[in-house]
């Protein structure tokens, strides 16, 4: 199966000066692209098509290889491309000021131009336009042929052309959501084509696909290509060179390869958890020194190997500790008593956040908290369309994550509120006291990608016992007791609390 792409808007060797544009920060590395000459591997993009995993999350994509799930969201689509994927309420895409010259007049008259258009007769013609004409002319071009991949057939859309009659619009514009958005419904039309003889037209920025794989698989990144630099920071889109050829022969070849490989660690993981168990089974066995306490190096080393674990006689009633020195110490708590800061920064290391909230005082919800978007989706079984507790995250949160980043950053950060969408979960909890459960249950569904449908009344039981009766199985499990015994909470600093609703 042919993967067909829109043909070459200039000829090779006769492309015009667009120094501006290649130096512009937002398309920069963009067109790095074509300055490192990396190829397009058809190919590659063709099979990963076929390896979608089915799931329903917003502004994300799973696919699998080698029996490994990869995540292509818009959290990666920005590491590749650098573009901005958040969205400005004050960008306004409408109004436009007329110049009354070529792109002005086409607007004002609802004329229609497409890529084709551009290449077999406009450019005969653009030696007499003014050179802001003909920058908007190269602006749109990288515009409509790379970051949105149209097709050269298809109208550009007028809201593209309104936007590059203001330069600042245009380096303002959320170019990294709306592409991102653009390339998955692209996906979606050619997953309904696959499996027939005629080729398809693959519209979207197919190379950020393409070099997520790169960076998502080496070996990948090996068999098409080389990094410019091993020091390289900024988009990945910028830091890749080469000719990009490989056949359905070489993928099928390399992912049984790595299957191969992950099959084996598996089973070398499975062996050691095996032996650590082992391991644990004999230490307890060769306890010397007393319940609670480690046997000496020594006397471990000392003790045969197969001797048999020992129940130690029962204490009597009047049996007592011994009292304890007056320079005695407790012992040192070994490394994971204490739980540790993970140090990870909400935006940077965290994409989303799930709370179970409590409102109205009788309530419970569940919220998913999602960064990089600046989003909350909320999950109420009560089918309730307004919390005045949601709107107070809505507002405090975008202030946490600013305050969280490193200082070098803050003052990028918008701390306008986040939105808020109520996501459809049908008319449930008719008994009135299972919303909790259900709180539970959207979060663990939504965080695995299943089907929210799956709860339902008829079920929410047996999901309120098997609750129950995991946490009396912690209730009741000795070491989580002993560290719970010994936890200390951290010290926090007292501050005054302020509601924002």
């Amino acid at each position: 199966m042919e993967l067909e792409l829109p043909k070459r808007l200039y000829a090779e060797g006769s492309e015009p000066r667009y120094d501006d544009v290649k130096t512009d920060p937002v398309f920069t590395h963009i067109m790095a692209i074509a300055e490192n000459d990396l190829k397009f591997s058809r190919k590659l993009v063709d099979s990963f098509i076929c390896r979608q995993l089915i799931t329903s999350k917003l502004h994300e994509k799973w696919f699998v290889f080698a029996r490994t799930p990869l995540r292509f969201s818009l959290l990666e689509y920005h590491v590749v491309t650098g573009l901005k994927i958040t969205r400005e309420t004050n960008s306004d895409v409408v109004k436009w000021k007329n110049d009354g010259v070529f792109w002005s007049n086409l607007l004002h008259t609802g004329g229609k131009i497409t890529l084709q258009s551009i290449r077999k007769v406009h450019l005969q013609e653009v030696h007499t336009w003014t050179r802001l004409d003909k920058m908007r002319l190269i602006y749109l071009c990288v515009i409509v042929g790379v970051v949105m991949g149209r097709d050269e057939k298809v109208s550009i859309p007028h809201m593209y052309i309104k936007l590059v009659m203001d330069f600042d619009k245009v380096r303002k514009f959320h170019w990294g959501l709306h592409s991102y958005d653009f390339l998955l419904s692209s996906i979606e039309k050619a997953m309904k084509k696959l499996g027939k003889k005629e080729s398809y037209i693959f519209e979207g920025f197919s190379y950020a696909l393409q070099i997520w794989i790169m960076e998502a698989i080496p070996d990948f990144g090996e068999i098409l290509g080389r990094r410019v630099s091993d020091s390289f920071k900024g988009p990945r889109c910028g830091n890749w060179k080469g000719v990009a050829k490989v056949s359905y022969e070489d993928i099928i070849e390399l992912e049984d390869s790595l299957t191969k490989k992950a099959n084996r660690e598996r089973v070398f993981t499975e062996r050691m958890g095996k032996m650590e168990i082992d391991v644990s089974q004999l230490r307890d066995a060769i306890s010397l020194t007393g319940e609670g306490n480690y046997p000496s190096k020594k006397e471990a080393e000392e003790a045969p190997l197969n001797i048999k674990a020992k129940k130690a006689p029962p204490k009597s009633k009047g049996a007592q500790a011994p009292p304890k020195s007056k320079g005695a110490q407790a012992p040192s708590k070994r490394k994971g008593d204490q739980p540790t800061p993970t140090k990870k920064i909400w935006n940077i290391n965290v994409d989303r956040l799930y709370v179970p909230v409590h409102v109205s005082g009788n309530h419970w919800i569940a919220l998913c908290i999602i960064f990089v978007t600046r989003s909350i989706d909320v999950f109420a079984c009560s089918g309730r369309k307004r919390y005045k507790e949601v709107d107070g995250f809505a507002n405090l949160i975008p202030r946490i994550v600013k305050a969280g980043q490193p200082m070098r950053h803050q003052k990028d950060f918008a701390v306008g509120a986040y939105t808020v969408s109520y996501v459809p979960v049908g008319n449930l909890n008719k008994s009135a006291c299972d919303c909790g459960v259900y709180a539970v249950k959207f979060i663990e569904c939504h965080a695995l990608g299943l089907e929210l449908s799956l709860l339902h009344d008829g079920n929410i039981i047996e999901a309120r016992h098997r609750i129950l009766w995991d946490l009396w199985e912690a209730a009741n499990d000795l070491e989580l007791i002993d560290r719970m015994s010994k936890y200390q909470s951290p010290e926090c600093l007292s501050s005054t609390v302020e509601e924002i609703l």
